[in-house]
């Protein structure tokens, strides 16, 4: 009978999530700013760039629908809402799963980051900006909006905003590939760090 080096049977032992983020974050800390950017600086930026293509949603949709009052009403919303649902899905989705080793592959990492930041990052602030200017337009009276109208069709209103938003699609598609590429290197550097100088290979997270 072949008995466990006490070694093997140490790099074996199953730890909890919490345990084995723990010990990352304090490795990461001990690295120093310049090494540990990815995570110190990471994640507060692509939630940032989040919350700013909310503001920049908000305005264009201020001026479509020639909203000029209730800036404020509309633009602490349109910033803070985004900005703070990235801050709590990108460690949950991009940076726990790399530093407990759920992703074991630079391309997945980056693949993953690059989807949120399309779809959470760029498309989530560009619709949220919709019904909430649309309100103000209609409580201020600056312009009938079909959407919430009941004397207009579908039909009609799909034309209406496929009109409007026509103007914008330049600058979103500029502004999604940039979030798809920024959210992609964030998360390549991170997987990066944690692999060169963070032994998550051998982290065994339990569930």
């Amino acid at each position: 009978m072949t008995t466990i080096p006490q070694q093997q049977k140490e790099s074996q032992e199953v730890i909890s999530v919490s345990a084995a983020l723990k010990e990352q974050y304090d490795a990461i800390r001990a690295l120093g700013s310049q090494k540990a950017w990815p995570f110190q600086t990471g994640n507060p930026l692509v939630a940032f760039n989040t919350g700013l293509v909310g503001l920049v949603s908000n305005s264009f949709f201020r001026r479509m629908l020639m909203v000029r009052r209730g800036l404020f009403l509309s633009s602490l919303p349109m910033a803070a809402i985004p900005g703070i649902t990235m801050t709590l899905v990108y460690p949950m989705v991009i940076s726990t799963p790399i530093l407990v080793g759920d992703i074991q592959c630079p391309l997945c990492a980056s693949l993953r980051a690059g989807a949120l930041g399309l779809t959470l990052g760029s498309v989530f602030p560009f619709l949220l900006s919709i019904p909430l200017n649309s309100a103000l337009a209609i409580s201020y009276g600056t312009m009938e909006v079909p959407m919430f109208s009941k004397k207009t069709s579908f039909s009609e209103a799909l034309k209406f905003w496929q009109k409007k938003i026509r103007y914008f699609k330049g600058q979103f598609i500029s502004i999604a590939i940039f979030q798809t590429l920024m959210f992609a290197f964030v998360a390549d550097r991170q997987f990066t760090l944690a692999h060169t100088e963070l032994d998550v290979q051998f982290v065994k997270a339990s569930r």
